[in-house]
């Protein structure tokens, strides 16, 4: 995601640069990710487990448990890093 957001000044980019926007744009997302939960209480997480799958990823299958509503799983497909410090990770609900 981050490289397609930068568009074609990620082929220009040196590999500090790149790590240096890699850095920033995970902890964009992060804390846009952990907005999204303000004002939520009581609810928490749990691993359901791991699996492996197609193309080299692997499976990390959640649950977010909320005692006041439908519990949620949110399902993780994660590739393994090419070089240090670079995977992908895809979230999908199962609801």
């Amino acid at each position: 995601m981050a490289e397609k957001s930068v568009g074609p000044y990620w082929k220009r980019a040196t590999e500090a640069e790149r790590q240096q926007f890699l850095e920033a744009f995970l902890r964009f997302m992060v804390a846009n990710y952990a907005g999204q939960f303000d004002g939520w209480t009581g609810q928490s997480f749990e691993t359901l487990g791991e699996e492996p799958a197609r193309m080299d990823t692997r499976i990390v299958r959640t649950r977010l448990l909320d005692p006041t509503d439908e519990d949620v799983e949110l399902n993780y497909a994660c590739t393994r890093p090419a070089r240090a410090g670079r995977s992908s990770t895809s979230i999908w609900t199962a609801r």
